[in-house]
């Protein structure tokens, strides 16, 4: 019987058209090497069938490394954060180690349910996957005496590695997209103090909102360790936003300037918005099934746009989004953690890993008050023009 021959590093170089240092250094994920690149030479060695080599052909360890996941990540669906952890799993895998999963519950985010997260598991190393409690990467750091990295977050006591999404910069980019399409009243849903990343995702928000001179404003949804996800965005108020037209005669609003718009108050603003900007495609589509049964169109009447991966398949639109690639950020996630294990590298340091923009069919051109559609001004009257609808 043949045996099917070994796929080498040097197949992978052929097939990618890159050299051999280029496939070793994107598969380990040291630096020097593109995002893109990466990602086409993990698809290449994954095609072709490509395998670490394990611990009994190199000599060196196989680890046993402990995953904690924030409890609410479990409970999600779809999870980005668990799509990390089953990357990260078949990562360790390739790479002749062992995975053990163990969740991280509210109460266990308490130092003295720490020690017993992986009791009887003599773990070599942690990664800890999702949004926990400030210091939680320290505290596990300490009483386990193990390395621990941050994996789809980051931890601000510098006492671990961090890999993180780009959600800043992604969605900076989402809103430059709506902004290029000529809308200017936007309006972010989201929930800034759920975590680091969502608070990156309003800030990435009012950054380009900022540079074209414009106001930030926001649905706050309740944090979702207390509600899930889609219930807050079901749940939310919207009574302020009236996207016919701006006036003072209405609900409280945040962010707006109220002398900008010649109110007295904040608490009078009325908000009209041409889009939303949602801080996950949880959010974005929620949003959207709300407003088709108000009888609102989209992209027609006013445009949407999220981050992350847009999941419903039974769905007619397909969002506008920013996506990161959990794979990516499992694998630098991985090797940031044996390269610790191995001494090759010290602590705190953060890696942002980008993501892409998709473009989908839920963010259309801005309709001037004319009925034409046309990016920027219309009609020389600066603003946009919508159906009236209300929330």
């Amino acid at each position: 019987m043949e045996h099917k021959k070994e796929v080498t590093l040097e197949r992978v170089a052929a097939e990618v058209g890159v050299s051999i240092v280029t496939v070793s250094n994107a598969l380990n994920g040291k630096k020097g090497v593109s995002e893109d690149m990466r990602r086409k030479v993990r698809e290449a060695a994954e095609r072709l069938g490509y395998r670490y080599r394990t611990a009994a052909k190199t000599g060196s360890r196989s680890y046993k490394i402990g995953v904690a996941v924030a409890e609410r990540h479990v409970k999600e669906f779809p999870s980005f954060y668990m799509e990390i952890y089953q990357s990260a799993a078949q990562e360790l895998t390739l790479r002749g180690s062992m995975a053990f999963l163990k969740v991280l519950s509210e109460e266990r985010q308490e130092r003295t349910e720490k020690a017993t997260l992986f009791q009887g598991v003599d773990i070599d190393g942690i990664l800890l996957i999702g949004e926990t409690d400030k210091g939680c990467a320290a505290e596990l750091k300490k009483v386990y005496q193990v390395p621990v990295v941050c994996v789809g977050s980051y931890d601000i006591s510098e006492e671990a590695d961090s890999i993180v999404p780009d959600c800043y910069g992604g969605m900076e980019q989402v809103t430059e997209l709506l902004l290029e399409a000529g809308h200017t009243e936007l309006v972010f849903v989201g929930s800034p103090e759920e975590g680091t990343n969502a608070a990156d995702c309003y800030l990435g928000f009012c950054k380009a909102m900022e540079k074209r001179e414009l106001e930030a404003n926001i649905v706050k949804l309740p944090q979702p360790d207390r509600t899930e996800k889609k219930q807050t965005v079901a749940e939310a108020d919207f009574s302020r936003i009236q996207p016919d037209a701006i006036g003072c005669d209405s609900a409280a609003s945040a962010g707006v300037r109220p002398d900008a718009i010649g109110c007295d108050s904040a608490a009078s603003v009325v908000v009209r918005p041409e889009a939303f900007v949602c801080d996950s495609a949880v959010s974005a589509e929620v949003l959207l099934e709300r407003l088709q049964k108000q009888g609102i169109r989209v992209p027609q009447d006013v445009s949407v746009a999220g981050f992350g991966k847009y999941f419903s398949s039974q769905s007619e639109w397909k969002l506008t989004t920013y996506v990161i690639d959990e794979k990516e950020i499992a694998h630098l996630g991985v090797a940031a953690l044996i390269e610790q294990l191995e001494g090759q590298r010290q602590t705190g340091r953060v890696r942002i890993v980008e993501g892409r923009l998709i473009q989908g069919n839920t963010v259309g051109k801005a309709i001037c008050k004319s009925g034409k559609r046309k990016a920027g001004q219309c009609d020389g009257t600066g603003k946009a023009g919508h159906t009236p609808w209300e929330m």
